[in-house]
């Protein structure tokens, strides 16, 4: 007879009236506040085909991003990739209650070791099954907006592309003591869900490496990020 693991566990211990709490506060920013996505022409078309897609965005902003985006683009096959500490299980307790599957691994390199093959096998057979998959690519423990070579490595091996997004908005908390700077977004806002340029393998240059490309997308995202804030 198997065991149950102890992050499952720690699931059920995971006071309820807290992941509550933070899903009534996602739902009053939403309802009070303005959205605007940004340069989606492109995502919103890979959907419609059905093709396989990353989505990496920085830890800080990670609050709003799973029930702004499903309640925008309807996403059905949808996955989110969460790292298994306490914080990480309430944050999976609301990906669920807007309808995303879970799959618990971490989105740096050691996605590709011993220790994390199961994630990896479940990342992959979510891609290969043309879902979609939301990575905060700098998590679960920084440095803060470096992303990790794991989404990417990834898409390279499932032929997906990759989407980074920057999300802002013009009335917010930054909790500075977090390792991430999480970003509260306050209600009657206005939010900006910005779409960078996709990151497709197929025309990559095949000399670049995966930490090249990794490097490259947090520099980019970085500068896109400090733009919108």
């Amino acid at each position: 007879m198997r065991r149950t693991p102890n992050f499952v566990k720690s699931f059920s211990k995971v006071p309820l009236i807290e992941a509550i709490a933070l899903f009534i506060y996602m739902w009053t920013v939403r309802l009070t506040s303005r959205t605007r996505f940004e340069n989606d022409a492109d995502f919103v078309k890979d959907l419609k085909d059905e093709k396989p897609i990353i989505c990496v965005f920085f830890h800080s902003r990670i609050l709003m991003t799973p029930l702004s985006m499903t309640r925008k683009y309807k996403i059905k096959n949808l996955f989110a990739l969460v790292s298994k500490n306490r914080s990480a299980v309430t944050i999976a307790r609301i990906c669920k209650w807007v309808g995303a599957k879970i799959i618990y691994g971490s989105s740096d390199k050691n996605i590709v070791g011993e220790k994390s093959f199961t994630s990896l096998r479940q990342s992959i057979r979510v891609l290969k099954d043309k879902g979609v998959l939301f990575i905060a690519g700098d998590g679960p423990v920084g440095p803060p907006f470096e992303l990790k070579e794991g989404a990417f490595y990834l898409a390279k091996k499932t032929n997906s592309v990759v989407y980074p997004i920057v999300i802002s908005a013009n009335n917010k908390l930054t909790l500075k003591k977090t390792w991430d700077k999480t970003v509260l977004i306050l209600p009657f806002s206005k939010i900006r869900f910005k779409f960078l340029d996709k990151i497709d393998f197929s025309n990559v240059d095949k000399k670049k490496t995966i930490s090249e490309i990794a490097k490259e997308t947090s520099r980019k995202m970085k500068i896109e990020q400090d733009k919108i804030d």
